[in-house]
């Protein structure tokens, strides 16, 4: 569902580094580009699959992973690779084992929007308030409505919000316009002006074919979607109601001793990416597409429609890929490709069509994977594929006019952010720290990017491109990425930047840590405090409240550590509302206080000796340091909201 959250570089970008490898520039026309001199045979991908996948699998030390290849004129080969469900030793059918789509449902949701836009039902550029009836979206950017146009682009401007997105357990679902009214986040952007991924703006996209058809979401897409394409092994819906009707393949973590298994629990959110399918299904479905609305002589969307689906809707800049309707383009090998990932605790897949070559591929994958690189199994396959089958060209790297890069230097934050809760902590782990490079160019997190034309620049690492966002006054605010058109990252003040704050919350442990040395001020100042035996019981309150904090903060670290290094559990925590992940700063913001009222009444009643007294108010300062880098994180309770 596009959950995972990562340190040092965003999810969406995984698979576009991988790609990127065998890139070529911006589009050319389908009259330039070489063609394939002969059309792909099951036999030689066939090879190339029973070669190179089961190898990646143990690279990466996941347990299965299931691919499908088609053209135009049909299913070219399914293939199913290692282990559906460890434990019971199950191998992966392609024809019968169903993985989960996570957010390539996202498709799936577009599609069902645009049968109804075509059929008078939705007007993609009206307000969604002229069709929602449980629920209102606040009119916060008056005459900038919402509309299903933003939804389907990611550009509604809402924050990010991912609690209680998929409860630990199925108690925890409730009726999907109940979650989406008491979960409505705000509009921190106007419409239209800034991608930022959200799986609350498609799953209000899902509600919006609710209220336009009079079905539940899941019922529309069986009738009007899988239904007319044949797709008998797919459905959209809660995981334990799938799971009585589908062969699902159990999904992975590492762990210590091997794999452990993910549950899935609840779904609140299932038009963002609560879909599974087998391979041979998502096949048809690649078909459909490829073949502008139509498989075997039915027609479910308008070859208008269907192409609308895959262009730019919304990009930053025309030289960079751009967001469709359920799509993203994408670089696939050596020519464009247009697709969707989907990525969930322990499932990873990616949904690719590459239109003029008239070929579609998805591959997915049961495990999160331990190697360097992981979780990109399915993304070594997709661009090696191409790379291998597809037609070629040099890739257009030529450098182009510097352009003004004045000001640009700074931090930039993805603008998938929340104002609060973890998702915002989650946002703040994905930024990039801008310079101004030698001949016109930019340094990003320490790569050079060489202008490739005005406001565009290209990676001399990676090949991919780049441009500066800039506001109605010419000033530079934010960054696009053609790796991931549906991210905007956005400048934010140097006090309250990710560095900044990771300065300052290491400065504040550090304070705390100290308080190892506190046994040695006991040994020294023993019978020596100048109020007397009376305080002993008050120098050990202190003295247990400094350990107690420094617990806390430790805590907090492996916490943080969490996020980059074991995503799953953390975004579980997070999506299933529990408290856990914002305890360890919530605690140390509060002993913070005590420590403080602590130190105050120490130099008043002047307990202990001056260095003692000295090294309790650091070690206070310290723990209130942290926690208001928490606190700006979002990882400290906000009782107040």
């Amino acid at each position: 569902m596009g959950w995972r959250v990562r340190s040092t570089m965003p999810a969406v970008l995984v698979t576009a580094v991988v790609l990127a490898s065998v890139t070529a520039g911006p589009a050319a026309a389908l009259a330039d580009l070489p063609q394939r001199p002969r059309p792909l045979t099951a036999a030689e991908v066939g090879g190339f699959l029973d070669t190179r996948v089961p190898r990646l699998l143990a690279e990466h030390d996941v347990p299965g992973a299931a691919v499908v290849v088609v053209t135009r004129e049909g299913q070219l080969l399914t293939r199913g690779y290692g282990q559906a469900d460890v434990s019971a030793g199950t191998p992966v059918d392609p024809e019968r084992t169903a993985f989960p789509l996570d957010s390539v449902v996202k498709s799936v949701t577009a599609t069902a929007v645009m049968q109804l836009v075509e059929r008078g039902r939705l007007d993609l550029d009206a307000d969604v308030n002229d069709v929602l009836t449980e629920l209102h979206v606040p009119d916060t950017h008056p005459g900038r409505p919402v509309t299903p146009h933003h939804l389907l682009t990611h550009t509604a401007g809402f924050e990010d919000t991912l609690t209680g997105a998929m409860p630990a357990d199925p108690s925890g679902e409730v009726p999907l316009p109940d979650y989406l009214r008491s979960r409505l986040p705000a509009r921190t952007h106007p419409p239209g002006e800034v991608a930022a991924y959200s799986n609350y703006g498609y799953a209000l996209a899902g509600h919006l074919v609710e209220a336009a058809s009079g079905l539940s979401y899941e019922d529309y897409v069986a009738r009007h979607v899988f239904a007319p394409l044949g797709m008998a092994q797919a459905e959209v819906g809660r995981p334990a109601e799938v799971a009585d009707r589908l062969d699902l393949a159990r999904s992975y973590a590492p762990g210590p001793g091997g794999w452990v298994e993910v549950g899935r629990g609840g779904d609140n959110v299932v038009p963002a990416g609560g879909g599974y399918a087998t391979v041979e299904a998502v096949g048809r479905l690649l078909r459909a597409h490829l073949g502008d609305g139509e498989l075997d002589g039915r027609r479910v969307l308008s070859e208008t429609s269907a192409r609308a689906m895959r262009e730019a809707r919304f990009t930053h800049h025309p030289a960079l890929p751009g967001v469709g309707y359920g799509f993203e383009q994408l670089r696939g090998g050596t020519e464009p490709m247009v697709g969707h990932r989907g990525d969930g605790p322990g499932s990873h897949g990616l949904f690719a069509l590459f239109p003029e070559s008239g070929v579609g591929l998805y591959a997915v994958q049961n495990g999160d994977g331990a190697a360097e690189g992981d979780r990109t199994v399915r993304d070594v396959v997709v661009a090696e594929f191409a790379e291998r089958f597809l037609p070629g060209r040099p890739p257009g790297d030529a450098p182009g006019p510097a352009g003004d890069t004045t000001g640009v230097a700074g931090v930039y934050v993805t603008a998938r952010i929340g104002e609060g809760g973890v998702a915002r902590a989650a946002g703040l782990l994905d930024h990039r720290v801008v310079a101004a490079g030698t001949g016109g160019g930019l340094v990003v997190d320490g790569v050079a990017w060489r202008p490739a034309g005005g406001d565009v620049f290209r990676s001399r690492e990676s090949g991919e491109l780049l441009t500066l966002v800039r506001d109605g006054s010419g000033a530079v605010i934010g960054l696009g990425y053609g790796a991931a058109p549906s991210t905007t990252y956005l400048r934010v003040p140097w006090q309250v930047a990710p560095p900044t704050l990771l300065v300052a919350a290491a400065a504040g442990l550090l304070a705390l840590a100290s308080v190892a040395l506190w046994p040695l001020h006991a040994l020294r100042g023993r019978g020596r405090d100048r109020r007397g035996s009376g305080d002993g019981r008050a120098a050990t309150l202190t003295a247990v409240s400094a350990a107690l904090t420094a617990l806390a903060g430790v805590l907090s670290v492996a916490l943080l550590g969490a996020f980059p290094a074991g995503w799953s559990l953390v975004t579980r925590l997070v999506m299933s509302g529990s408290p856990l992940p914002a305890l360890p700063l919530t605690a140390v913001a509060v002993l913070g206080w005590v420590m403080a009222a602590f130190a105050v009444t120490a130099w008043w009643r002047r307990r202990w000796s001056r260095l003692q007294r000295f090294h309790y108010a650091l070690m206070a300062v310290g723990a209130l340091l942290v926690a208001l880098v928490g606190w700006e994180a979002g990882l400290v309770w906000r009782p107040l909201g």
